[in-house]
C-alpha cells in the first residue's frame, strides 16, 4: 500500500456505472491521485469499486456523511474501513458519544504499522499521518467537554 501523504489531486468517482469509475481507477491510479467515494458509487457498486480501489492499492476518501446513533456510527465504520482507506467523513453535530464510538471503531479497523524509525520521531515516522484520535482530541475544547451544540440558543 502506499504511504498517506498529502493528496494533490482527489479524484471523485461519483459516476453512474461502475465500468466509468473501474476506468478512472485504472487511469488514474498509477499517477498517485486520491478517489473520492460518494453515496452514487457507495451505495450503487461499493463493494465492486471499493476492492478494486484496494487492488489498486489506492488511498480512499469515503465520503459517507455519517451521522446516527453511536452504535449504528460504530457498525458503518466497521463496515467501510479496509486498506486504503484515509478519510471518512463523520457528521460533528452527532455529538461527543457518536464521535467517540467513530473513532473507537476506525482504530480498531485501522492497519497498524510497525517501523523501526517510529522512536526517533516520538512514536510516528515523519511522513505518516497523525494517529485518528490526535485529529479527533485537537478538536476538543482544554476543558475537556464538548463544545456546544450549533444550533443552542436558536429559535425552534
Amino acid at each position: 500500500m502506499k504511504t498517506a501523504t498529502r493528496p494533490k489531486l482527489i479524484v471523485a468517482l461519483d459516476v453512474d456505472s461502475y465500468d466509468r469509475a473501474a476506468g478512472l481507477v485504472d487511469a488514474l491510479a498509477p499517477l498517485g491521485v486520491w478517489f473520492k467515494i460518494g453515496y452514487e458509487p457507495l451505495f450503487g457498486f461499493g463493494d465492486r469499486i471499493r476492492a478494486k480501489l484496494e487492488a489498486a492499492n489506492a488511498n480512499v476518501f469515503v465520503d459517507g456523511k455519517l451521522h446516527d446513533i453511536p452504535r449504528t456510527v460504530e457498525a458503518a465504520i466497521q463496515a467501510l474501513v479496509r486498506p486504503g482507506v484515509r478519510i471518512l467523513t463523520v457528521h460533528a453535530i452527532g455529538g461527543n458519544d457518536m464521535l467517540v464510538a467513530a473513532v473507537a471503531a476506525a482504530e480498531s479497523r485501522a492497519p497498524r504499522r510497525r517501523d523501526r524509525g517510529h522512536r526517533r520521531s516520538g512514536g510516528r515516522r515523519r511522513d505518516s499521518p497523525r494517529p485518528i484520535r490526535s485529529r479527533y482530541a485537537a478538536s476538543q475544547p482544554a476543558s475537556g467537554r464538548p463544545p456546544p451544540s450549533p444550533t443552542a440558543g436558536c429559535p425552534a
